[in-house]
């Protein structure tokens, strides 16, 4: 520890450590750094540390000066035994001490005094670098460590330069760019002028407080978006629902559109394809063995919305399970035909299906029909 307008006793202690720096051997002088810490923080600001070490031919690789806090200051000389006050003229009066640290802060040796020989402060000095390099853990030197830094932010950067690159040349591919139509990008405007991101998410951006829509074209199908957009009132009567944007179809056709190209990306597996649990129903024998039905698309799309089968589903409407043996095939197809012609008031809108549609959920919910030992088990 020293101050910078020391005349006597600090430039001849930084001699000393200049002498021992010199008798070091080569192995071990790129291991060592020599610190210097001023007592008076107040006049020795960096820069007049940095003239000071330039004026005292200080090599900046391996010297390091520095200032700080008064009370850090303190807390330091008590670690290392220096004794110091500042005296009514401004000086300080301090003990000599030149202190030999290892890497973990440790005291290792210490020379008190001036006009002391070196041999054995070197010898110490000398030791620590020797256990440090047997140990494995060799300080880097500071034109090392400056090496290593700009090696590595240079190295690194072409990486990231290189995966910027290699990832860009990939998007259109990926995005399929050649796909996108001027109906598409009409629906993208209309997404994002209405703001629906501030309650969906798409491509893993937006809210979380209505579904996730990237792939809503796959999963739902255009059908259910179109009478979703038409009508969100009729699709989730009494529920919590989406706002009526009063969309003409010309703009439900591009919002579909944008959908539809949206959901085509490779996206790399994002997100995770749902897996819906296999149909189970009696097998054609009629005995407990169970046999399993494939969902319709159509089902997994509009109908799943809504209604639960298997544990699978909304809750909007009743559960599917076993409606094959509480409905006839015939009956089905008339309330899939028109519900509310059947049921006035009823809950469930006139959903757009095809004549062929109506035939294959007919089919299928039919189908699904309760086991003969749940059905005794529920008349018992």
């Amino acid at each position: 520890m020293c101050y910078t307008t020391c005349e006597y006793a600090c430039p001849m202690l930084i001699s000393m450590v200049q002498n021992i720096e010199a008798g070091l051997p080569p192995e071990s002088r790129d291991k060592v750094g020599f610190v210097g810490v001023t007592f008076n923080p107040e006049r020795d600001t960096l820069p007049v540390l940095q003239a000071y070490r330039a004026k005292m031919r200080l090599n900046p690789e391996y010297w390091t000066l520095l200032h700080g806090q008064p009370d850090d200051i303190l807390a330091l000389a008590v670690f290392l035994g220096v004794k110091y006050w500042k005296n009514p003229q401004g000086d300080f009066s301090h003990s000599n001490l030149i202190t030999v640290l290892n890497p973990a802060g440790e005291i290792v040796y210490r020379q008190v005094g001036l006009h002391q020989p070196i041999s054995e402060t070197i010898a110490a000095i000398h030791q620590v670098a020797q256990d440090v390099t047997q140990q494995g853990h060799a300080m880097l030197s500071k034109s090392a460590a400056r090496a290593f830094f700009f090696i590595g932010t240079i190295g690194f950067s072409v990486i990231f330069l290189g995966l910027t690159l290699d990832t860009m040349r990939q998007v259109p591919k990926q995005t399929n760019a050649s796909n996108l139509t001027p109906q598409a990008i009409e629906g993208k405007h209309l997404w994002e002028k209405n703001n629906c991101m501030g309650c969906h998410t798409l491509l893993g951006e937006g809210a979380y407080y209505a579904p996730e829509l990237t792939k809503v074209y796959d999963r739902r199908g255009p059908e259910f978006i179109k009478a979703m957009l038409r009508d969100p009132e009729a699709m989730y009567p009494g529920q919590r629902r989406m706002v009526n944007y009063e969309l003409t179809p010309g703009e439900i056709d591009a919002l579909v559109a944008f959908f539809k190209w949206i959901g085509e990306m490779d996206l790399n597996g994002f997100p995770p394809k749902p897996t819906l649990l296999p149909v189970a129903v009696p097998s054609p024998t009629g005995s407990d063995v169970l046999a399993e039905v494939e969902r319709p698309k159509v089902f997994n799309q509009l109908c799943i919305a809504c209604h639960s089968l298997g544990g699978q589903g909304g809750a909007v409407g009743p559960a599917l399970d076993g409606v094959g043996s509480r409905r006839s095939y015939d009956n089905l197809i008339a309330w899939l035909t028109d519900p509310q012609k059947l049921k006035p008031g009823t809950a469930m809108p006139k959903l757009p299906l095809s004549p062929s549609d109506i035939v294959e959920l007919a089919s299928f919910l039919s189908q699904t029909k309760q086991s003969s030992s749940k059905a005794s088990g529920q008349q018992g």
